[in-house]
């Protein structure tokens, strides 16, 4: 007969004075000799589900997403594009102007165009040759002289009454000695013809002279500039007509090309001589 194994007996510790309080404030006996582990579980249990939510989420707001750092590819290669692109169109732009700038330089473009804006009162006249040593006629260069306030003075300061200024005949004179030179004597008169006349009042010594007049006969483009000495330069000019530039059949080439001599007479040029050189209408040479 075979002799069972006992079993020794389960002995549980007496409930302390601590104890007995604490069941006596309601508390099971259980759950006190439980212990601490029973506690850390209750306490594990009694976690805010939100603040463990934060807590697993918090390392992967840390970690910078796929689709942001995609967003700053593609904004540093668009940024990257657009710099090359204006690298490029800057290039271009200085090319152009380096390339227009010696143009201008080998084909003495500024000083044609000052050449131009100068004469421009003359070649309206549209005046007679002469040769150095001589002298225009008096109206010649006072017509010329009254253009010249007309395209490149300051009409403000004139007195203006019903579209004309009053322009005292010293200020003409002026104008006049600029365009050709020193030691003219002028005998003040009426001057233009029917397409435009400019008034002189011997009453008050003045011109009276319109401030936009329509009528221009002649345009002025210089075709070459000859450097003749340190003063002197000669200029072949073309003469456009403005009313044949308006018809159908027009080339556009000049009407006829005239040689300008011209003195350096300190700031200015002094017109010296003047002669024509070739009408369109005959094969240049």
């Amino acid at each position: 007969m075979s002799r069972s194994r006992s079993r020794k007996p389960k002995y549980i510790q007496a409930p302390t004075t601590e104890d007995l309080e604490r069941i006596e404030s309601g508390e099971k006996f259980s759950d006190i000799k439980a212990g601490p582990i029973k506690k850390a579980i209750d306490n594990a249990l009694d976690e805010d589900i939100n603040e463990i939510e934060e807590i697993a989420a918090e390392p992967e707001a840390k970690r910078p997403s796929k689709r942001k750092n995609s967003f700053k590819r593609n904004m540093y290669f668009s940024l990257g594009v657009f710099v090359s692109i204006m690298s490029v169109i800057g290039i271009v732009f200085s090319v152009n102007f380096c390339v227009n700038t010696v143009k201008r330089i080998a084909d003495n473009t500024d000083q044609k165009d000052k050449f131009s804006r100068m004469l421009f009162p003359v070649v309206v006249v549209d005046p007679p040759t002469f040769s150095e040593g001589e002298k225009l006629p008096v109206e010649i260069m006072l017509t010329a002289a009254v253009w010249d306030i007309i395209i490149n003075e300051d009409k403000s300061v004139y007195n203006n009454e019903y579209g004309y200024i009053t322009v005292p005949a010293s200020d003409v004179e002026v104008h006049a000695t600029k365009l050709f030179g020193t030691e003219l004597s002028f005998a003040h008169q009426t001057l233009g013809d029917p397409e435009m006349y400019f008034v002189y009042d011997e009453s008050i010594n003045s011109y009276l002279i319109p401030v936009s007049p329509h009528y221009l006969p002649y345009t002025p483009t210089v075709e070459s500039i000859t450097k003749i000495s340190d003063k002197k330069y000669e200029l072949k000019i073309g003469c456009n007509s403005l009313v044949k530039s308006w018809l159908p059949e027009s080339s556009g080439e000049p009407e006829k090309i005239m040689k300008y001599t011209l003195i350096k007479n300190g700031n200015n040029y002094n017109i010296v001589a003047i002669d024509n050189v070739i009408h369109t209408d005959v094969p240049m040479s």
